[in-house]
């Protein structure tokens, strides 16, 4: 079998999974702000089990987009 296809069925049998699942994490690190308080980053997120992203910047991630309109 082709490692491209190989590595496109697993995806999609994570992907399955983030189905069933039905929920993203969403992830948020500690900065330092420019006067030195503890911030916390914008939040990410991700799918639970392939770790794919969801947002990228509270928009969409790029394999989100479908023609033109957001799915």
């Amino acid at each position: 079998m082709d490692l491209y296809y190989l590595q496109r069925w697993r995806l999609a049998g994570r992907l399955r999974a983030d189905i069933a699942v039905g929920e993203v994490a969403i992830l948020r690190t500690r900065e330092r702000g420019e006067a030195g308080e503890e911030t916390l980053s914008p939040p990410q997120e991700v799918l639970v089990v392939s770790g794919m992203r969801w947002t990228e910047a509270g928009a969409p991630s790029p394999w989100r987009r479908h023609g033109r309109g957001w799915v």
